[in-house]
């Protein structure tokens, strides 16, 4: 129950079917509902009942409503309805918006100056109309500006709270001049002395502070206390944005700096004087606002009307209204500026068919980097909404913050992911210890996450366990699949083997096992909110999905071959008739130290042969005094092995291989990312010159084109396009997707 008496299923006048809890606020709550006869879905916002007992919070409610019906603009939520309950409360009946308001976002980190800049200018929008009404809003704050999309697919920016109290109780009358209302880090200093001492210019103060805590994340009247704020703000000066954002554009810091001036007078006389100084930051979109508030006014300006009052009724709380004046004219900054793109000239793109969101850090605290990661992915995402995402993260991350975060931008979303030996990206290159996420953006895919535990005991029941749970989430047939499973402890050859089984032999199943950062103890597995040692996440995609897949290694086999005789999976025991110690170092050449060893450890896998080709296995130790050699995937009893040979040119031509191979292999019309899963062997042999290894793909793929992936200890997918998957050491892993 919402609040005595308004349940879901309940009607409100007769039509309006309610459905679903939105918000409260202090006097009111928001209901979701939807139109009997018309199917359109409303929101509903009603008063709370012990505020419906006070007349002058009742006046207030229904002054909102008529504020909001006087305004046209599209920047503020359209009001359709009022009425009251069987009770006597009243309600009314507002637009329905889907999206998050700015506080929100805020809390993922601060905003692009030109993203910043283009929301602040729609707010200018709603404000010309309303302040040449005679309105001013009082309430200007992060929290009541909403972001939601618009007809043509751009953000639209909504202001919210024309009107509403914050508190319950608290004023004696609707006229009381000594009444300080609004939210404290935004009130002007003339606003904290007097609720009713306020004029345009109040809500142009609120804006400056708005925009300065959008660019910097931090708030330019900061204290540890409410009363701290409010002293500061009546008897101290601002932070200077230069000096908590250096990186803020020449000139911002002066245009914040003059909104927050103590003296009203020597702020911007109105919101178009002010969307005008803010033209040299923003885009396109932010100047097509500018040419609205300009519009505004001029009209304003020349129908010059007799001061008057709106007959609204009795006035306060948080909207004002003014006799109503003349604005003042400012230069049109698109016509000043003749070296300006028109934006008229500007068409929204169109949107990709499928695409990555690619966002990376490697800021060693957790928090921060994902503050910064998500911050990354919520401007290249713009309004669009993601369905699915890949997590790849270093080993000393907190990855619980990690994951919950992600859920508390996106609930629902379908994610998986793993620690690795190393991250790697086309914003970040190669990064230790970094986050890097991937985010799939497509109205046509579906996805379903499973999620199997205790794989290391029963790969098989894992497996069955994962896969169930993502095609019931899924709902539809999948056509490629993605895993990252746990590693060191289980077979990855037995865990693909168990997946298959679940999917089919021939089911396209590509991937990476997890890492550590090459300390080789544990690694850690992600589906959803969930962070596990001994995880099989699986991440099944439906739908009209086109992929191309590559793989190469750059290794070639040298010397003559031997048959596996004895072996435990995989360990080799013997070769032929020699110990499997033996016949590697036979192969290799002498060496003088054990470190001289190791080193032809790590660039000399076995070649294991098959029809069509050979694949790698790493060689993680070679025991003279047992006379094994211990690889980092299976090698069955009766292969015919070799040992392989590269140099770091060779494996970086690899890379090059496979990219190129997974783009013929595309059959799409257009490619919206590309996975990379690389052997850590691979990192090891590259050395310094792991960045390269990216850094070639790029050369490769289209100019721009989202990618990421990780290091692993075995990459999984095919030999050859289109063949049975299959566990990997020492390769690179390109697959490309789109539709």
């Amino acid at each position: 129950m919402y609040a005595r008496g308004i349940e879901p299923g309940d009607i409100i006048a007769d039509r309006y079917l309610v459905e679903r809890f939105i918000a409260r606020g202090g006097m009111a709550y928001v209901v979701a509902a939807t139109h009997i006869g018309f199917g359109d879905r409303v929101a509903v916002k009603v008063l709370f009942p012990e505020a419906a007992s006070q007349p002058e919070l009742v006046q207030r409610f229904l002054l909102e409503g008529r504020v909001a019906r006087k305004i046209t603009s599209p920047h503020v939520v359209a009001v359709t309805d009022m009425g009251t309950l069987h009770s006597g409360t009243p309600f009314m009946i507002m637009e329905y918006l889907d999206g998050t308001d700015l506080a929100k976002i805020l809390q993922c980190g601060p905003l692009p100056v030109e993203l910043a800049t283009q929301y602040i200018l729609q707010v200018c929008e709603a404000l010309a109309e309303a302040h040449t009404l005679g309105i001013v809003h009082r309430d200007l704050k992060p929290a009541n500006i909403f972001l939601t999309k618009g007809a043509d697919g751009e953000p639209l920016i909504k202001v919210l709270d024309f009107g509403i109290a914050k508190t319950v109780g608290g004023l004696s009358s609707m006229t009381d001049t000594h009444s300080v209302m609004g939210s404290g880090p935004y009130m002007p200093p003339e606003q904290l002395e007097s609720a009713r001492a306020v004029d345009p210019r109040s809500d142009i103060w609120s804006l400056g502070v708005v925009l300065f805590e959008l660019v910097s994340g931090k708030q330019p009247f900061y204290a540890p206390s409410l009363p701290k704020v409010f002293s500061r703000i009546l008897n101290g000066a601002p932070d200077h944005l230069d000096t908590v954002f250096p990186q803020a554009p020449e000139g911002l810091a002066e245009v914040i700096g003059r909104c927050l001036r103590r003296n009203r007078e020597e702020r911007y006389a109105d919101v178009a004087e002010f969307a005008a100084a803010l033209c040299p930051f923003t885009n396109g979109r932010g100047r097509r606002s500018i040419a609205t508030v300009q519009s505004v006014w001029q009209r304003a300006s020349e129908s010059s009307p007799a001061p008057h009052t709106l007959d609204f009724g009795t006035a306060d709380d948080q909207t004002v209204v003014l006799p109503r004046h003349s604005p003042v004219a400012a230069a049109n900054p698109l016509a000043a500026d003749s070296t300006m793109p028109s934006w008229r000239a500007e068409a929204p793109e169109k949107s990709e068919p499928f695409s990555l969101v690619v966002a990376h850090s490697d800021d060693p605290d957790t928090e921060a980097a994902v503050t910064e990661v998500l911050t990354q992915c919520l401007w290249s995402l713009r309004d669009r909404t993601p369905k699915a995402a890949l997590v790849f993260a270093g080993i000393d991350h907190d990855h619980q913050i990690l994951l919950d975060r992600i859920h508390d931008q996106w609930p629902g979303l379908a994610v998986i992911g793993c620690t690795t030996d190393g991250e790697l990206s086309s914003l970040g290159q190669f990064k230790e210890d970094s986050i890097a996420v991937a985010l799939f953006v497509s109205d046509k895919l579906s996805f379903g996450v499973g999620l199997g535990t205790g794989v290391a005991l029963d790969p098989e029941a894992a497996a069955q366990q994962a896969v169930r749970q993502a095609r019931d989430q899924l709902g539809v047939e999948p056509v490629l699949c993605i895993t990252t499973p746990a590693s060191l402890i289980v077979s990855g050859v037995r865990v693909l083997d168990a997946v298959k089984k679940q999917l089919g032999q021939q089911f396209p199943v590509f991937g990476g096992t997890a890492g550590d950062q090459l300390r080789l103890e544990y690694t850690y597995q992600f589906a959803g909110t969930s962070v596990v040692k001994d995880g099989l996440p699986v991440l099944l995609i439906g739908g009209p999905l086109r992929f191309g897949a590559g793989l190469s290694s750059g290794w070639r086999p040298i010397g003559t071959s031997g048959v596996v005789t004895k072996a435990n999976a995989n360990v080799l025991i013997t070769i032929g008739e020699q110990r499997a110690a033996d016949f590697f170092v036979e192969r290799i050449g002498k060496f003088s130290t054990p470190a001289e060893l190791r080193a032809m450890v790590v660039s000399h896998p076995f070649a294991v042969a098959r029809n069509d080709g050979y694949y790698l296995r790493s060689t993680f130790t070679v025991d003279l005094d047992q006379g094994v050699v211990h690889c980092l995937g299976d090698v069955p009893e009766g292969a015919t092995v070799q040992i392989a040979n590269g140099s770091r040119d060779d494996v970086l031509a690899g890379s090059l291989t496979s990219i190129e191979q997974a783009i013929q292999a595309f059959d799409g019309e257009k490619i919206g990312g590309i996975l990379v899963f690389s052997c850590a062997a691979r990192r090891m042999l590259l050395g310094d010159r792991v960045k390269e290894e990216v850094e070639r793909i790029q050369t490769i793929a289209p100019p721009g084109l989202p990618i990421i992936g990780f290091y692993t200890y075995g990459e999984l997918g095919p030999l050859h396009p289109g063949g049975e998957p299959e566990f990997h050491n020492m390769t690179c892993f390109s697959l490309v997707l789109g539709e």
